[in-house]
């Protein structure tokens, strides 16, 4: 018996020893639990703000696809200014070309009248 009580005594010890040792693992195990709470956390909160950018950037695309209708109508717009800026210059040549045969008929008409104008006052002045 005196063997026995000093063995129950070391092995008392040795299960003490254990029971420290299991609780400063399971306060590690809180701590690594506590770590992956917040990164889950963390993790949900990237996924629902993904989310919402998502969402942000497809309004803006569509946005952009509204502009770019938009900037369409004006491009058609200015091709039709475009088209009546052509007619314009057209109507334009052609009252310049109508100018230049009426300055040559002009022209044609005093070559005939500046003789006839010089004989009159020849004729006047004796």
């Amino acid at each position: 018996m005196s063997h026995v009580l000093p063995a129950l005594c070391l092995l008392s010890q040795k299960i003490l020893r254990m029971v420290d040792q299991m609780d400063e693992l399971q306060e590690k195990v809180l701590d690594k639990d506590d770590a992956i709470h917040h990164w889950w956390t963390r993790a949900l909160w990237a996924e629902r703000r993904v989310g919402v950018l998502t969402a942000e950037i497809a309004g803006k695309d569509v946005e952009i696809a509204g502009k770019d209708v938009e900037l369409a109508g004006k491009d058609v717009e200015l091709a039709g200014k475009d088209v009546e800026l052509a007619g314009k210059d057209v109507e334009i040549t052609g009252k310049d070309v109508e100018i230049a045969a009426l300055n040559a008929e002009l022209a044609a008409v005093r070559v005939r009248i500046y003789p006839a104008a010089a004989t009159l006052f020849f004729l006047i002045d004796r």
